[in-house]
């Protein structure tokens, strides 16, 4: 007959404890968050969980920065979104990117008027920036560089 799994108990670890554990290793608080000790002393969290069958470990900060409950808010919320495939970091790193790259639109805008006096006319300037406008922005306009996961 197979092993019966239980569920993991949450929050076996206390803020007392936290301060008092001093055993290099990992130490876990249930549901993937650990206190991290390594041999010199120093203490953090790390979050260790399964995303689409592969193991990932995240560092959640050093424990004079990141509170006990401030690391089990950030556990909640990276077991939330692992049970529905989401990689936490990967949809960080999408949001970051979005926001550093421009829009096709407004990178068409920003080479127009750093060009607008190379071309031999203005006329030609104008021509250009009107040709998008007309045709490419209202098809990929809205459209960044930054790549998409999933």
């Amino acid at each position: 007959m197979p092993k019966r799994r239980e569920p993991q108990a949450l929050h076996r670890l206390s803020a007392a404890a936290v301060k008092t554990i001093i055993t290099p290793g990992w130490h876990t608080d249930g549901g993937g968050l650990y206190l991290e000790i390594d041999r010199t002393g120093a203490k953090r969290w790390a979050m260790r969980i399964t995303i689409n069958g592969r193991r990932r470990d995240f560092g959640l900060g050093p424990i004079h920065k990141v509170t006990l409950a401030e690391a089990r808010e950030v556990a909640a919320v990276y077991r939330s979104e692992a049970y529905k495939g989401i990689d936490p970091t990967a949809a960080k790193r999408l949001e970051r990117a979005k926001s550093l790259v421009p829009t096709f639109e407004v990178a068409a805008h920003e080479v127009h008027t750093r060009r607008k006096g190379v071309w031999s006319n203005g006329k030609h300037a104008d021509q250009w920036i009107n040709t998008l406008r007309d045709y490419a922005f209202p098809l990929i306009g809205a459209m960044t560089g930054a790549r998409q996961s999933g």
